[in-house]
C-alpha cells in the first residue's frame, strides 16, 4: 500500500480492512490493498463487500473467493448475467434452451438468450452429433484425474482437471443432439 493513502487500490475498502492483521502480507481470507479485484472475478472488492466493513455479511459475495457459491462460475459472471452468485445454480437453465447456466458459461453463450445455444462440447469424432461412440469414449476416461494441457482429457468438459460426474451431466446436455 502507499504511504498516506488510506485506499491504495481505490476499491472503497481501506488498506487497514484489507490487511486486517497489519502485517503487510496478503494472507488467506484477506483481500489485497494493492488490487482492486483481489479474487479476479471482475467485481471490485468494495462491490463484493457492499457495506465496506471487511466482513462477508449475509447477501454479500466473498471478495477473497472468485466463486462464492462454488458452482463453477465466477461471481462477476453470475451477477452480470442475472444468476445467483450466492446459490449453486450451475445446472439451472435460466433461458430454458436446454443448456445449463454452467454449460453456457463454459461455451461463452448467454444464459439469458434462448436463441444463443452452445456448440456441442462432447463430439469426439467429430461427426456433428453426440452419440454412443462419444459416450463410449467418455466412459474410457471416467474417473481420470490430473488432466493437463500436455496430457489432456477429451471429456474434462468443465476443465477442472478430472473426468467426473459434472462432466457426465454436461455430456448429457449434448447427447442425442446434432450440430
Amino acid at each position: 500500500s502507499e504511504y498516506n493513502n488510506p485506499d491504495t487500490d481505490g476499491d472503497n475498502l481501506s488498506d487497514g480492512l484489507e490487511d486486517s492483521n497489519a502485517n503487510g502480507i496478503w494472507d488467506d481470507g484477506e483481500t489485497s490493498p494493492c488490487l482492486f479485484d483481489s479474487d479476479g472475478d471482475n467485481l471490485g472488492d468494495g462491490v463484493e463487500d457492499e457495506n465496506q466493513n471487511g466482513i462477508q455479511d449475509p447477501g454479500e459475495t466473498d471478495p477473497a473467493d472468485p466463486d462464492t457459491d462454488s458452482d463453477g462460475m465466477p461471481d462477476g459472471y453470475e451477477i452480470v448475467n442475472g444468476l445467483d452468485a450466492l446459490a449453486d445454480d450451475a445446472f439451472a437453465d435460466k433461458d430454458q434452451d436446454g443448456y445449463s447456466n454452467l454449460r453456457e458459461f463454459i461455451s461463452g453463450t448467454s444464459p439469458d438468450d434462448g436463441f444463443a445455444v452452445p456448440d456441442p462440447l462432447a463430439d469426439s469424432e467429430p461427426d456433428f452429433d453426440v452419440d454412443g461412440q462419444d459416450l463410449f469414449r467418455l466412459l474410457e476416461e471416467w474417473n481420470r484425474s490430473g488432466c493437463t494441457a500436455q496430457d489432456p482429457c477429451l471429456y474434462d468438459l468443465n476443465q477442472d482437471s478430472a473426468v467426473d460426474v459434472l462432466d457426465l451431466r454436461l455430456f448429457l446436455e449434448d447427447f442425442g443432439r446434432d450440430e
